[in-house]
């Protein structure tokens, strides 16, 4: 971390380095802590951690099965209620996962699978009202924007006019 105000730096943690694709990072929304994708041993899958910047506490949030390649990119809800995140199961095969979070961010229940695409799916971010999630999914090199309700009724919807060849939402 750096303050605004320019250095020291301050070294919060030192996380599994892999190779791959982006694992992003997500800021708790009291500013507190970060969302970070790692884990305890080489022997476990990548899952998302609670980290703290206070106190370099590091809490495990998701739990993947050992068939499951990681989780990633998490995006909090508007709220902090719910932290949306990717979870791939095989090499190209991502989809966006729902976990609800209690008010100190412990995970209630399993995640929810939202999305069952079954392809290259990446980059989940909230809309401000948080009822819908925007997401980048399709083929590697031509992917699409989508956007889906975050109560999981309905299907994937195609952005008309700025979905083409969109890799990210901000």
């Amino acid at each position: 971390l750096v303050s605004s105000l320019g250095p020291p730096e301050r070294k919060v943690a030192e996380i599994s380095a892999t190779e791959g694709w982006p694992r992003g990072v997500a800021w708790t929304p009291d500013g507190k802590s970060l969302v970070v994708t790692d884990r305890n041993s080489e022997r476990e899958p990548l899952g998302l951690f609670l980290l703290s910047v206070e106190s370099d506490e590091k809490r495990r949030l998701t739990s993947p099965p050992q068939r499951v390649f990681h989780d990633s990119q998490p995006a909090f809800s508007p709220d902090g209620g719910t932290l949306a995140f990717i979870r791939e199961v095989a090499i190209g095969v991502r989809d966006i996962y729902l976990l609800t979070l209690s008010q100190d961010f412990q995970p209630i229940g399993e995640p929810k699978r939202l999305t069952f695409e079954n392809r290259l799916t990446f980059r989940p971010v909230w809309t401000l009202a948080g009822h819908e999630i925007i997401f980048s999914s399709g083929l590697f090199l031509g992917p699409n924007l989508f956007r889906i309700a975050a109560s999981g009724s309905g299907k994937p919807q195609r952005l008309a006019g700025v979905g083409e060849d969109g890799s990210e939402a901000i």
